[in-house]
């Protein structure tokens, strides 16, 4: 039985427990937030779980740290990833962290060292790499059928944040670190090569979707990665508006669609 923590216990955390309440051999022994209604919703569905559990809840992270567990899932807001990654490693615990791994790649080198010099495991949330159909896209994609990769191409159209402080860039990183880091990371994988170069232009800021929206409320992002490899990544942000999240990877002898639906090879 792996007995396991959370610290921050938001949306994300409590997508995190529906997941794990179908796996055998786990258990939630404690959780952790500074915000008591959070924290006891987050409880009240551990308990739904494991009825009779004993459950430990904690506002202080550092009171995780001393318990006998086997991992910790970090879901706090993005600009506190690194210091709790790596005082969680320090103290022995594996940890899963949430994208983005952290604000800066100097905190992302630091938590990678830790990792390396505990030798203990630690995973970023990208779930893309996980899901049915990204896998299958990969495969698609790797397999030759395609021919040589030549571009990805994503259009992410979506409605606007929930959570507050994710207004805050200096908290969250905005939308590039946020939200969009879920393609960037798929650009890696599926091109496996190295990024050489980035342009990005950036119009209008995203602000909470109140009505009447100006054009100066809705941000309008390009983004391009060039490869080693020869390869061209674009990416095209707008939010908030209607959702719809598409992307094309296209090579020397074909396409492949990703949308929605399944893929489709054309």
């Amino acid at each position: 039985m792996l007995h396991l923590g959370i610290i921050g216990t938001g949306r994300i955390a409590r997508i995190h427990l529906d997941t794990l309440k179908g796996l055998p051999g786990i258990r939630i022994a404690a959780l952790c937030d500074l915000d008591p209604s959070a924290l006891a919703l987050a409880a009240k569905r551990v308990t739904n779980l494991s009825p009779g559990a004993d459950l430990r809840l904690s506002r202080d992270p550092a009171e995780l740290l001393e318990l006998p567990l086997d991992g910790l899932l970090i879901c706090t807001p993005n600009d506190t990833h690194k210091d709790l990654a790596v005082a969680a490693l320090a103290a022995g615990k594996p940890v899963f962290c949430e994208k983005p791994m952290a604000l800066s790649v100097r905190d992302s080198l630091a938590m990678a060292r830790e990792s390396r010099s505990r030798d203990l495991p630690l995973q970023v949330g990208h779930n893309y790499r996980h899901s049915d159909i990204f896998r299958r896209a990969a495969e698609i994609a790797g397999s030759g059928r395609l021919g040589e990769l030549t571009l990805i191409v994503v259009r992410n159209f979506r409605g606007t944040w929930t959570t507050g402080w994710r207004f805050e860039e200096g908290i969250s990183g905005g939308t590039m670190f946020d939200d969009n880091i879920h393609f960037f990371d798929l650009f890696n994988w599926f091109s496996g090569s190295q990024p050489v170069r980035v342009r990005c232009f950036k119009y209008g800021e995203m602000r909470p979707a109140t009505a009447p929206l100006t054009h100066s409320d809705q941000e309008r992002s390009l983004v391009t990665v060039e490869y080693d490899s020869g390869l061209v990544a674009n990416l095209l942000f707008c939010a908030p508006t209607a959702y719809r999240a598409e992307v094309e990877v296209v090579g020397t002898e074909g396409r492949l669609e990703i949308g929605l639906g399944p893929c489709r090879l054309v």
